[in-house]
């Protein structure tokens, strides 16, 4: 039977998922939790759940259903079902046995961010603990959300709870108000408060056997207490105990042993019997302890001892050598950008954070290894581009920092490292290499010796690129109001044409596009004007003028044959019906319309004027052919509607007293036969090189939010897209309507993707995700 259209599958598939790093705040514990079974571990960042695989950690999945930032996970003790929370004070509780991780029940249980949860050894009642305007804590049966008891007791926000795992029940809550709480259940019953800790108090964990539960703090200080009475049994300390707050705590599956994670980078494993340090755990090789290795999260799971530094990275544990066995990296910021190596397999991605990642293709189940030097980037990596020359690099990068710097393998080549002289925004990297790199105030170009050539580059931003037909010469337009010519061999000007003749370089001569085809070159003014330039001469030998905006009035002269049309930005034109060739003449003089022109009317009089108007700059101006008779604009006492002129010429005025999307992505083809520009609009369209930039295809319509980016396929054939929709799109060029869509491919806006194989494309996003799409029917 066929599966309905309805129900009908995608065309698609995941076929792999390195997920998000947790996403920490410095002060504040991250919460882990394993399966029963110990086979897998949750964590959150963003909107995801993410869980993984203990022993293979490059096998992971995640939920997606809050619709705000989540907080804390945990497993059932049955390991039938999840509970997650948020910042909003929602529980979810979903099916943890299924892909399709069904939801069954939700409740909003607290005003505010939920720190921490805690099921009880029955799977039917949950506690949560958090913030809250009338209370920190609140305990309710799964399925129905019914309160089971009162969690109160603290004055300021709690950050951990755990329930006694055997009857009779209690519970422990600990808070900012650097007490421990302790309660009888169920239903549960506050009895006490315990004041041992001189700071907040950050975690407090049960026992397995449930004789025993103890609480870390800030001051860096363990206690132990009686699980069923609440009664301190003794402070845990030793001569090398913990140099720094406490952040998290987890118990062996014997009770006789836990281990504490702290703001010292290290990790200390603790006898409960003696009260020593068995082993310790150095996360810092540097020694320097620097934030980043503060370690705030933990679990012991089985044979599992895992801890997670502040950086988000997970650092597993040998409790037979005490030595750290493999570190697991990622991204736990947004995913900015990436490029794909199809000759090594290698994948970079980059993170606002400045963070670059290595990940290997034919081995992914090795992770990402970090890209490291003497100095890192310290802002977001805007783009990364592949090298021309292996010998030379890998990658190179750009920078919020004002830095590019190059990549081998996975090192930083600080040699390589160039201070620029403003911020950059993108960059292209030729065979030798040469870097050439966008920034805010112009083009700057980098040779392979790390030197800043090309002192007569542009002074403002750089808005369009066109490239010669042998790709040996380029034209780019800025907001200098220049374009300039570009030699790719020597990295020179060879030359400029200044587009304000004035040279004052007002905003309206900002050069904003451009195109170089065959021998015609011509860039677009920020008015709208073609400027036709002359490669022999550096001399502009046309303008092209007319309106760019409405046109809200006209008046045409049967005796000169001449047409005016002016528009609501003020501008007025002069078109000749002799010879329309000559195009529209701008009207100018001393003085202009600064707003729209209401109407036009014909003089009486020529040897006056020939036209009059009016505007809503509340005056109404002459004109004489092609400029304003500036002795005979007259200020109007209000806004005038319309003009008519009798043959004094007396004028009676009426009065009263009212394109395109920014191009955000552009690919060129493989062949460089097509340019493929997406929009802040949604729509892409692909404009055919050859032809002159004819749009070939405009049918690339789908996307439903700003295009973030687009790559190519090798055959050229094929484009992905992504978009702050969350969505990647696979297109074809043969056959422009079908199209492969993965919805909601990122919980957050898809930033990148590229093909690594003829049907696979990894996309990353703001949700710190990579993933990579099995396409099984390109369209």
């Amino acid at each position: 039977m066929p599966i309905p259209a309805a129900v009908a599958q995608p065309n698609y598939e995941r076929i792999a998922l390195w997920p998000a790093l947790p996403a920490t705040t410095r002060g504040q514990s991250l919460q882990l939790s394993a399966s029963p079974k110990g086979d897998t571990f949750l964590y959150t960042n963003g909107r995801s759940v993410v869980i993984r695989d203990l022993a293979k950690p490059e096998i992971a999945s995640e939920y997606t259903g809050h619709s705000v930032p989540t907080t804390v996970a945990r497993y059932s003790p049955s390991g039938y079902y999840i509970a997650s929370a948020d910042e909003r004070g929602n529980v979810r509780i979903w099916d943890s046995t299924q892909p399709e991780q069904i939801l069954k029940s939700e409740f909003s249980v607290l005003s505010g961010r939920i720190n921490d949860l805690a099921w009880d050894s029955d799977s039917k009642r949950i506690i949560a603990v958090g913030e809250g305007r009338d209370k920190f804590g609140h305990a309710f049966l799964f399925d129905t959300g019914s309160s089971v008891g009162e969690i109160i007791g603290h004055s300021k926000v709690a950050n951990a709870v755990s329930i006694r795992p055997n009857r009779p029940f209690r519970a422990v809550t600990c808070s900012d108000d650097m007490t421990v709480n302790f309660y009888h259940g169920t239903p549960y019953k506050f009895t006490h408060s315990l004041s041992d800790h001189s700071r907040f108090v950050s975690t407090v964990r049960y026992s397995p056997s449930g004789a025993y539960f103890a609480s870390g703090a800030l001051d860096g200080k363990i206690f132990l207490y009686d699980g069923a009475a609440g009664t301190k049994v003794k402070e845990i300390t030793a001569e090398n105990a913990h140099a720094g707050g406490i952040f998290a705590l987890s118990w062996s599956a014997d009770s006789r042993q836990f281990i504490t994670s702290s703001a010292d980078a290290t990790v200390k494993l603790w006898d409960v019997e003696t009260s020593q340090v068995v082993t310790t755990w150095n996360i810092d090789p540097a020694g320097g302890a620097p934030i980043e290795h503060q370690q705030v999260g933990n679990l012991w799971a089985g044979s599992w001892l895992v801890s997670a530094s502040l950086n988000g990275q997970f650092n597993y544990l040998d409790q037979a050598s005490g030595t750290v066995s493999r570190i697991v990296h990622g991204h736990s910021k947004n995913i900015t950008t990436m490029a794909y190596d199809a000759t090594s397999r290698n994948l970079y991605t980059a993170s606002y954070d400045g963070n670059v990642r290595k990940w290997s293709e034919e081995d992914w189940s090795t992770g990402a290894v970090p890209v490291a030097g003497a100095s890192e980037h310290t802002n977001q990596v805007s783009q990364l581009a592949l090298s021309g020359d292996r010998e030379v690099a890998d990658v190179f990068t750009v920078s919020m920092d004002d830095t590019s710097r190059a990549v081998a393998g996975a090192t930083f080549v600080d040699s390589a490292t160039v201070k620029l002289p403003a911020q950059p925004t993108s960059v292209a990297v030729t065979a030798a290499p040469t870097r050439y790199v966008a920034t805010v105030d112009g083009l700057v170009l980098v040779g392979a010796d790390g030197a800043i050539t090309a002192e007569n580059a542009h002074a403002g931003g750089i808005f369009a690129l066109s490239w010669s037909a042998d790709s040996r010469q380029f034209i780019t337009s800025s907001a200098d109001a220049t374009v300039k010519l570009w030699d790719v061999e020597t990295s020179q000007v060879v030359t400029t044409w200044n587009i304000d003749p004035a040279g004052g370089a007002p905003i309206e001569h900002q050069q904003v596009g451009n195109l170089w085809a065959g021998s015609w070159l011509v860039s677009a003014s920020l008015n709208g004007q073609f400027n036709y330039l002359d490669q022999a001469s550096g001399t502009v030998s046309r303008i092209v003028h007319g309106h760019s905006k409405n046109i809200t009035t006209m008046a045409y002269d049967a005796t000169s044959r001449n047409l005016y049309t002016a528009s609501y930005d003020g501008n007025v034109r002069k078109w000749s019906e002799e010879d329309w060739s000559t195009g529209a003449v701008p009207v100018a003089g001393a003085s202009e319309h600064t707003n729209q022109v209401s109407q036009l009317a014909l003089s009486g009089d020529r040897e006056v004027a020939d036209v009059f108007t009016v505007s809503m700059d509340d005056t109404s101006r002459a004109v004489a052919g092609a400029t304003f008779v500036d002795s005979a604009t007259v200020k109007l006492p209000a806004q005038p509607t319309s003009v008519a002129v009798t043959a004094a010429p007396t004028r009676p005025v009426a009065t009263c007293e009212n394109a395109r999307a920014a191009v955000t992505a552009l690919a060129f083809s493989p062949d460089a036969s097509l340019l493929a520009v997406g929009d802040a609009g949604s729509k892409i369209h692909v404009y055919d090189v050859a032809a002159g930039g004819a749009i070939k295809l405009h049918q690339w319509v789908f996307h439903t939010a700003r295009v973030t980016s687009v790559s190519w396929a090798a055959d050229g054939l094929h484009a992905v897209s992504t978009s702050l929709d969350t969505s990647v799109i696979v297109w074809s060029v043969e056959r422009p309507m079908k199209h492969v869509i993965i919805r909601n491919a990122h919980t957050e806006a898809a930033t990148a993707a590229a093909f690594v194989d003829a049907d696979v494309v990894v996309s990353a996003g703001n949700d710190s995700a990579i993933k990579h799409w099995k396409i099984k029917t390109m369209p």
